[in-house]
């Protein structure tokens, strides 16, 4: 009898193994890091004190609002992005005095001075305005790389300008700052101006313990420094006495100087006989030409120079934030919100 063979057994399918996962790699998984965001303070140090002029102004939402929800008839919630998205112009943000819905500080109790709603509204827009040219714009390019724009922290603003128009508004700013019947102001005055001379030296450094500025005539050229005296050349510190008179004239008639008050006729007069002038080439006899060629000279005249305008937005994007999420926008805004 024929035994029948048992079939073959089919082989058992291997059980599938789940391979480990590979161990991940934190260093290459990891996002980019997002740029540290600077401090204020930060970035003023890191252009020349003469070439930046920084200001805050306040904005109200409040106002803003208002005239989206109730005049225009917009709902909150689209205003609001209307407000988060919208980039202002350099007219906006340097128009002085600031108006509606721009002011520049709080009024005595804190509220809006246009509809005087709460703080609660007010978003501080910190500008900085950098003065274009070899001495701000490596610093400036390398700034705007690592600042955050991906939610609008931050914008930039160009304007066109010259020369002549910086050195104008130079002068209009450094003249307040000081009461030039102290004499102390006329060394500070000093001081800014080589500041903005040459802004890449380090002044704080020389100015340390100087008592008095002084002509020094065996200097062909430059500065010295002396027992508490800064020394400089006959050209330069003709030059200063200029700079001195033009900070100092809008105070009372006249200007002052380290030689004493002058006017304009006895300052040309001064700058002709010493040589100054014609090492400059200005070449005007009456002295109001005169010193319209000085300033020409002095500044730059009409050559192209650039405002650069950075705008610290984040303030304005935390409290706009901060009122969607407490829903505050839909409360119904009027005067005194």
């Amino acid at each position: 009898m024929a035994v029948k063979k048992k079939p073959a057994a089919k082989p058992k399918k291997a059980a599938k193994v789940k391979a480990a996962p590979a161990p991940r790699k934190a260093a290459a998984k990891k996002k980019a890091a997002k740029p540290a965001k600077p401090a204020q303070v930060e970035i003023a140090e890191l252009f020349p004190h003469e070439l930046l002029r920084e200001q805050s102004q306040w904005l109200c939402l409040a106002c803003i609002l208002d005239v989206f929800t109730r005049q225009l008839g917009m709902k909150p919630e689209a205003a609001m992005k209307l407000i988060r998205s919208h980039k202002p112009d350099v007219a906006e943000v340097s128009v002085a005095p600031a108006t509606r819905p721009y002011f520049q500080a709080a009024a005595g109790d804190g509220g809006c001075p246009h509809c005087h709603s709460p703080a609660k509204w007010h978003a501080s827009l910190r500008i900085f305005r950098v003065e274009g040219g070899k001495a701000t714009d490596k610093a400036r390019r390398e700034l705007v790389e690592k600042l955050p724009t991906s939610k609008g922290q931050f914008e930039f603003l160009d304007q066109q300008s010259t020369g002549r128009e910086a050195f104008f508004q130079w002068l209009e700013h450094a003249g307040r700052e000081f009461d030039f019947e102290d004499h102390g102001a006329l060394l500070a005055a000093t001081k800014l101006y080589l500041e903005r001379r040459e802004p890449a030296f380090d002044w704080d450094a020389a100015f340390e313990g100087v008592r008095s500025v002084r002509r020094a005539r065996d200097l062909a050229e430059g500065w010295g420094k002396e027992s508490g005296r800064l020394l400089l050349s006959a050209m330069l510190f003709d030059e200063v006495l200029a700079i001195q008179y033009l900070l100092s004239r809008s105070q009372r008639s006249g200007g002052i100087t380290f030689e004493g008050r002058k006017t304009v006729q006895e300052l040309v007069s001064r700058l002709r006989h010493s040589g100054y002038l014609r090492s400059l080439g200005v070449t005007a006899v009456e002295p109001g030409e005169v010193l319209e060629q000085l300033l020409d000279r002095l500044s730059g005249g009409d050559a192209a120079l650039k405002f650069h305008y950075i705008l610290d937005r984040r303030d304005l994007l935390g409290k706009l934030a901060a009122l969607k999420s407490a829903r505050v926008p839909k409360l119904k805004l009027g005067a005194a919100s």
